[in-house]
């Protein structure tokens, strides 16, 4: 036995057994287009948002009750959700038949038809039993994701904002740091940013070359790179006069504790890093700038 679903201003959506014979004047075309189009009606309707119409869930449980008996302690005592819930999947897999059907309106002499109004007010084409697959789904969302998503130009004015504030706060503060920005670029493309700062090197006084002892400052037997291995500024990080993209950091006594060098590689790549031990530097050791 038929029993109503759900009407809206289009059609009137009624229950069927699979197998109960509907459309029974119609061509088996027709039977079966109509079948698929109440199964895609079903289809995009959400089960909790029917299980909050008591109406429509009186109907079905009525329906379950009649047609098919073992849910008979479902439709008497189950959820609301688990009864609307039950009809889908029995509609997905074909034992019950959704078949949209023309709404039945009475008139009397001299009215006007009217057409019933939608649950859904204002919704464009809500009523017309439109279809979308899973992947058409799927298509329009990431349609939508890429619609909304920003453009590169966007994101990479967003990334130099970022970058050059960045630099604008942290550049001098660290020997690292500042050779990192020159090695990227930094410097020169956020040179407003890059101003904004005096470096900690300004006041750092360069060391004299003694021609007679081929050293820096005179007071050192071996030298290496113009930098001093003994004598230099206690506790500081000192850049390389020579241009050589080298830094060396000074003990608390003034003697060569690091070097990181920057504009070449011997084998643990670049940047790398020289450990001094009584005035001997080592081979070298691989580096890293990031903090982990």
């Amino acid at each position: 036995m038929a029993i109503e679903l759900k009407t809206d201003s289009w059609h009137r959506y009624m229950l069927y057994r699979g197998d109960e014979p509907y459309m029974t004047y119609d061509p088996e075309d027709a039977r079966r287009l109509a079948a698929e189009a109440g199964k895609k009606f079903t289809a995009l309707a959400y089960a909790d948002v029917w299980a909050k119409d008591s109406a429509l869930v009186k109907r079905v449980r009525r329906f379950l009750r009649e047609n098919f008996h073992w849910h008979a302690r479902l439709a008497e005592r189950g959820s609301d959700l688990e009864v609307t819930q039950t009809l889908m999947v029995m509609v997905r897999g074909g034992s019950v038949a959704v078949i949209p059907e023309e709404p039945m309106r009475s008139c009397g002499i001299g009215c006007t038809l009217k057409q019933a109004d939608s649950s859904l007010r204002d919704v464009e084409n809500y009523g017309e039993t439109p279809y979308a697959s899973v992947t058409d789904r799927y298509q329009a969302q990431l349609e939508r994701i890429d619609a909304e998503r920003p453009t590169w130009a966007e994101t990479d004015a967003l990334m130099d904002e970022i970058n050059a504030d960045f630099l604008q706060k942290t550049i001098g503060s660290s020997p690292l740091l500042d050779s990192f920005f020159r090695a990227a670029g930094w410097t020169e493309k956020y040179s407003d940013a890059g101003t904004a700062r005096a470096s900690l090197f300004e006041d750092v006084q360069p060391f004299e070359y003694d021609e007679a002892s081929g050293i820096l400052g005179g007071d050192a037997d071996i030298q290496t790179a113009w930098l001093p291995i003994t004598g230099g500024p206690p506790g500081t990080w000192v850049e390389n006069p020579s241009g050589s993209g080298q830094l060396r950091l000074f003990d608390v006594n003034g003697n060569a504790a690091v070097d990181i060098d920057f504009d070449h590689d011997h084998g643990f790549g670049v940047p790398h890093s020289h450990n001094w031990d009584n005035g001997v530097r080592d081979n070298g050791n691989r580096v890293s700038l990031l903090p982990y």
